[in-house]
């Protein structure tokens, strides 16, 4: 369905985005805060499911890749981005005296910056030169990667193996490291099973 969306004018393009924007991104963040409180009735139902914001950042995706060609803007964004992130959890997690993540959701503003800051930067960079095969490989498996990733989450938590082990700016990285390299064999045995290879990753 996105390639549909995608092979649609780029005008066309542009509005569904700015409609995926509010509605994806904007509306989840601030629904907590005037005047969006004062809404009630269907207006409420208007804010995206999380499932179908995701499936629009693979639209904007598309447009960055035929459509960013400074990368300076991009990189100024993901800046942004970053400390609306990590500023607003710190700031939250302070005001509320325990951690939230709020800011950190896929669906809030700061991380949609920087998705697209990002993605866009490295578009603008690699132009139409060839991505380096560990990249390519990674991007193919990367949809597979976000489908099991819970699993060995929740694996490796039980072996020990979590944000907890030790001081996060340890464990954190080290945790992501073997999530990602365990999805990664995932993909590396199903793109081997033809049915699962085409339809489902």
């Amino acid at each position: 369905m996105t390639r549909l969306l995608a092979r649609a004018e780029r005008r066309t393009v542009e509005y569904l985005l700015v409609l995926w924007l509010g509605l994806g991104i904007l509306w989840p963040t601030f629904q907590g805060y005037w005047p969006l409180t004062l809404l009630t009735g269907i207006p409420r139902q208007w804010p995206l499911n999380l499932t179908y914001t995701c499936v629009g950042f693979t639209v904007l995706g598309w447009y960055l890749r035929a459509y960013a060609k400074d990368w300076r803007p991009w990189a100024a964004l993901f800046a942004f981005g970053f400390l609306w992130s990590y500023g607003g959890t710190v700031y939250l997690t302070l005001k509320d005296g325990a951690l939230n993540v709020n800011p950190l959701m896929g669906n809030h503003l700061g991380v949609a910056l920087m998705a697209a800051g990002l993605g866009g930067w490295v578009f603008a960079r690699m132009a139409d030169r060839p991505a380096p095969k560990f990249c390519a490989a990674l991007s193919q498996a990367s949809f597979c990667i976000f489908l099991v990733h819970v699993f060995f989450l929740y694996g490796l938590r039980s072996l020990g193996l979590s944000a907890l082990l030790c001081h996060p700016i340890l464990s954190v990285p080290l945790t992501a490291a073997a999530i990602i390299v365990c999805s990664f064999a995932v993909w590396l045995v199903l793109r081997r099973v033809p049915f699962v290879r085409r339809w489902l990753i």
